[in-house]
């Protein structure tokens, strides 16, 4: 049986025990059973592979373009993956009979060093008294015969190590994704914080103005107005920070995009659908853990070195028993010299054995340092379990927590806006004077600055929810939820 289908001395890989828990702490973002099989698939559909399209931000959809056809990370492990695919190919190759073929030709010529004469004819040194040609081609073939399964666990492992490195090329794409979004979020809401703060700046220069005048008739004292050039201040430094901020975002997303600071600039100035200032994401419903850790790129990176890990170890035991190799050979041999010609064909078969009697322990060192790295290669598995589990959970603690405050600071916001049209209808009827409007004014900018942040932080914690789940989110086909406003301010 071993000499027609081979032996293999490895058994079949299963999978170590690993801790999964049966659902997520959120109970609300765990998908039913039928919701499970019905996206119980091994890609992901066209909605999620373009996830952030979800966003609908234009400056979102054109970085990522430029990023993915540029950025030296990703093309890191496109040429990794690719060095995998050759390497295969390279293990492939030996389950094939190899053929090779030669050819030689060859002319002699036979001179004579002496002279003489005989019967008046004579022989002059130097000269041709013989020539011979001889001419040979042949063919060859080699074949190991695979018994014990050395080249099938090779190509084996060769293939998982080639799915590890399409699946890190997938995490890659995955991270610099969630990296292009989460900064192209934190510019626009720094802008707009950087648009608040200089109207906090205009609004303390316009107290310090009227309490300049108050001092002048008398009804301002010097603490006033020193305190006032303190406000101003304090506003310009928090004005200079920001900007310093906001460029320091926009260099980050110059450098992973690879695009001209001009070119991202004019893509961040390209309007948002419905007059928005901050992309508004759907609900998250999620796989349950054993769905969507089988679909994850990271672990299936780690569960294929595994596997490559454990086809290995086969190899390594393959590798201490005979190598059997089939030989054969054809070759032509043609000499012609004095006028004939001389042809020879000879045909050789031969079969060998090769085993290393005594080797020291090599062999099984070998064995034992293939099962060693196999051990490795779980422990990593399972670490990388562990791992993606916490990021899950705390990007749903993050998500339910920024949704919440997004929940509150909306409803400051709005408390703020009611606060300053009221006022500002009492400063129009002369009840109130210009400090208390401007005063107003201020509550509503910091109202309006923690709404944009509490919009952002939504955004961004589902943007690390899809990368925390390895973009296993469902439901992103929806197109149908809402927006966030753009936080008023007054002029």
């Amino acid at each position: 049986m071993c000499l027609s289908s081979g032996c293999n001395l490895q058994s079949a890989y299963r999978n170590p025990d690993l801790l999964l828990p049966q659902h997520w702490s959120r109970a609300d973002k765990n998908t039913s059973e039928t919701t499970q099989s019905d996206h119980n698939h091994n890609e992901p559909s066209s909605a999620t592979a373009h996830w952030w399209k979800t966003l609908k931000d234009p400056a979102i959809d054109d970085l990522m373009a430029a990023t993915y056809a540029s950025n030296p990370t990703l093309e890191q492990a496109l040429a990794r993956m690719d060095e995998a695919q050759a390497d295969l190919a390279v293990n492939k190759s030996a389950m094939f009979p190899s053929l090779s073929a030669s050819t030689d030709a060859s002319t002699a010529n036979t001179h004579i060093s002496g002279g003489n004469s005989s019967g008046g004819g004579s022989v002059g040194s130097g000269q041709i008294a013989g020539r011979s040609s001889t001419g040979s081609a042949g063919v060859s073939l080699h074949w190991e015969l695979d018994l014990f399964g050395r080249i099938r666990n090779s190509v084996r492992a060769a293939r998982n190590h080639l799915d590890a490195r399409t699946a890190d090329a997938e995490s890659t794409r995955l991270t610099l994704s969630a990296k292009v979004a989460d900064t192209v979020l934190d510019i626009r809401a720094c802008r707009l914080v950087e648009q608040s703060l200089t109207q906090d700046v205009a609004s303390y220069h316009k107290t310090l103005e009227l309490i300049r005048l108050k001092k002048a008739v008398g009804l301002a004292a010097d603490v006033d107005e020193a305190s006032a050039q303190r406000n101003v201040a304090t506003a310009q430094v928090s004005l200079t920070s920001q900007h310093e901020i906001c460029q320091q975002q926009l260099n980050a997303l110059v450098a992973i995009s690879g695009k001209s600071r001009e070119m991202v600039d004019e893509q961040l100035a390209k309007p948002l659908a419905n007059g928005v200032a901050m992309p508004a994401v759907p609900e998250a419903t999620l796989e349950i853990p054993a769905t969507l850790l089988r679909l994850h790129p990271t672990l299936k990176s780690a569960d294929k070195d595994a596997q490559a890990a454990w086809a290995d170890i086969g190899v390594a035991r393959a590798q201490r028993l005979p190598k059997i190799d089939l030989a054969a050979a054809l070759s032509g041999e043609w000499i012609r010299s004095a006028g004939s010609t001389i042809n020879l064909l000879t045909w050789t078969l031969a079969p060998s054995a090769a085993v290393d009697v005594l080797d020291g322990g090599k062999g099984a060192a070998n064995v034992s340092a293939a099962e060693a790295r196999y051990r490795q290669a779980a422990a990593f598995l399972q670490t990388n379990v562990r791992s993606v589990i916490e990021e899950v959970e705390n990007a749903l603690a993050a998500e339910q927590s920024a949704q919440e405050r997004k929940t509150s600071t909306q409803l400051a916001l709005s408390a703020a806006q009611t606060a300053f049209a009221a006022k500002e209808k009492q400063w129009k009827s002369g009840t109130i004077n210009l400090l208390e409007l401007e005063d107003a004014r201020r509550q509503l900018t910091l109202a309006a600055n923690n709404a944009t942040s509490a919009d952002r932080d939504r955004a961004k914690a589902w943007v690390n929810l899809v990368k925390a789940t390895g973009n296993s989110l469902t439901h992103l086909e929806n197109e149908t939820y809402g927006t966030s406003p753009p936080p008023q301010t007054v002029e």
